[in-house]
């Protein structure tokens, strides 16, 4: 079985979509509401997935792609916190 690495963000127009123009094959998956985004760079496999805004939808599509992918790596890409 393959190792994948995975890689979650919130925007996919802001933050994913320069690591989706370096990915070979890419295919766009959807599940259980979220959109997940495989393929290759450097020969290895990447999941990238877009959360949507917000804590608990990063938490919600975390599990979700843990569950789907198993991934030995997770980044968090691009964090934010809105300070009232």
């Amino acid at each position: 079985m393959e190792k994948n690495i995975a890689i979650i963000a919130a925007m996919e127009d802001v933050e994913l979509d320069y690591l989706k123009s370096k990915l070979e094959n890419l295919k766009e998956v959807n599940y259980k509401s979220f959109k997940f985004f495989e393929g290759k760079i450097n020969n290895k496999n990447i999941i990238l997935c877009k959360s949507n805004i917000g804590l608990i939808n990063a938490g919600i599509a975390t599990t979700i792609l843990i569950e789907k992918y198993s991934p030995y790596c997770i980044i968090n890409e691009g964090l934010a916190r809105r300070i009232h």
